[in-house]
């Protein structure tokens, strides 16, 4: 069977980091491969190598049996990809914009528009300017783009994956009605693609990194569940069901008594965050444990509220804030 892509020994740093490590593998013609791993563990900078976008530190690709070098670029004719955020030509319709990317591409077929925008449900939105399209309705039209010419390599990255899970408006923005613009424009997209509503989390005591809950309640969220920390978990149902916090939420603690911190990768400044806390803890030589929450199976077994991040020290939860150091002496201080 014939062979589209062979990576070898490929490998990729940024600055001091290792963000893919001499990896080797194969995609023969015809096959499906799907390309799996934790949030950080290098997908997509893979797929960017894969597609030139970004140059790997060593090792090398092999794409329709040619060495990929930093200046191929025909090889593009033949491939489709959507990497991350499609990005689009908002004032033009979504007709417009495949009918260009047909242009650039330098493919000519009467009726490929057509066809890609009926395989993705948009054929009646194609009149349509993308500025007015939802964040899911983009997503389809950058999987219709990336089918339009018929490739015979399809690169897509999380493709379903298009929903805005946290919002926050601040500083000079407060108070110009961003605020209300971006939560309208959730509850719209969350109602046309199916969903049964959407939760926040929130507190009794308003605290940093949480929705604002009198915010949110202009808009119907009512709270439905609640720790006896003070943490609030609020809902604007659309089917009339009600959710909860699972049962380990409520748990009162844990064993360890060190200092404890569970985390995932989905914010931008959990990585900054982690190196300011094992900085601290080296130099005032304080045991710490951080714990990544990498699987579905970890989430529903989280011990506490979590907002990308969840710390405990002595046994007891203390909070969702991300830490600098003058918060994690509190927290020390408070609990000897």
């Amino acid at each position: 069977m014939q062979t589209i892509l062979t990576t070898n020994h490929l490998t990729k740093q940024i600055g001091a980091e290792t963000i893919v490590s001499d990896l080797n593998m194969h995609i023969a013609k015809g096959e499906i491969y799907g390309f799996l791993g934790p949030n950080g563990a290098g997908k997509t900078t893979v797929m960017k190598m894969i597609t030139n976008q970004w140059k790997p530190t060593s090792g090398y690709i092999i794409l329709f049996g040619e060495k990929l070098r930093p200046d191929s670029y025909s090889f593009l004719k033949r491939m489709g990809s959507m990497i991350e955020y499609p990005v689009f030509y908002n004032e033009l319709t979504a007709e417009e914009n495949l009918k260009l990317h047909c242009e650039y591409m330098g493919y000519y077929s009467p009726d490929s528009v057509e066809k890609a925008l009926s395989l993705l449900s948009l054929s009646d939105n194609r009149g349509k300017k993308v500025k007015e399209f939802s964040l899911g309705m983009k997503q389809r039209l950058g999987i219709a783009r990336a089918v339009l010419t018929k490739p015979e390599f399809l690169v897509l990255d999380e493709p379903t994956n298009y929903y805005v899970y946290c919002l926050w408006v601040s500083g000079s923005c407060k108070g110009k009605g961003y605020g209300r613009a971006l939560m309208e424009y959730c509850v719209t997209d969350a109602r046309e693609n199916g969903k049964s509503g959407i939760c926040m989390l929130g507190s009794n005591k308003q605290k940093a990194w949480l929705s604002d809950q009198s915010f949110a309640k202009k808009f119907g969220f009512e709270v439905v569940d609640t720790t006896e920390q003070g943490y609030e978990l609020l809902a604007l149902s659309f089917d009339g069901t009600s959710p909860g916090f699972a049962q380990s939420v409520k748990n009162k603690g844990i064993e360890m008594e060190e200092l404890t911190i569970y985390y995932d990768m989905q914010c931008p400044y959990i990585y900054q965050n982690l190196k300011t806390v094992k900085k601290y803890c080296d130099m005032n030589e304080i045991p710490v444990s951080v714990i990544p929450v990498d699987t579905l199976q970890k989430a529903k077994e989280l011990p506490c509220v979590f907002n990308n991040w969840g710390v405990f020290y002595k046994g007891k939860f203390q909070t969702v804030n991300l830490l600098d150091a003058a918060s994690l002496e509190r927290i020390l201080k408070k609990s000897n």
